[in-house]
């Protein structure tokens, strides 16, 4: 029965040092990877357009990202329309 104790006190102590090993390496890796993932959006955001460009061809709206859209009454500047619904950027027609 005391050769089961001190088998189980070891497995404890084993796993709490194991545990401590698993989260140094996921605080330096969590790191590093934080730091790769917002230099690669920061670096994304420079190179992106500010603006969404709409551009106009018999009643149909055509943006830069890639949706078409068609208003009842007017264009763009009639019905307030200042942010594409898309992309959320600003219009540029």
């Amino acid at each position: 029965m005391q050769r089961l104790v001190r088998f189980g006190f070891n497995l404890e102590q084993r796993a709490g040092e194991l545990r401590e090993n698993i989260m140094d390496i996921y605080h330096e890796t969590g790191t590093k990877l934080k730091s790769s993932i917002l230099g690669k959006e920061s670096s994304k955001k420079k190179q992106e357009p500010q603006k969404c460009s709409w551009t106009e061809d018999d009643g149909i709206w055509q943006s830069s990202c890639g949706v078409y859209f068609e208003f009842n009454d007017g264009g763009i500047e009639q019905n307030n329309f200042n942010y594409c619904y898309n992309c959320g950027k600003k219009i540029s027609a």
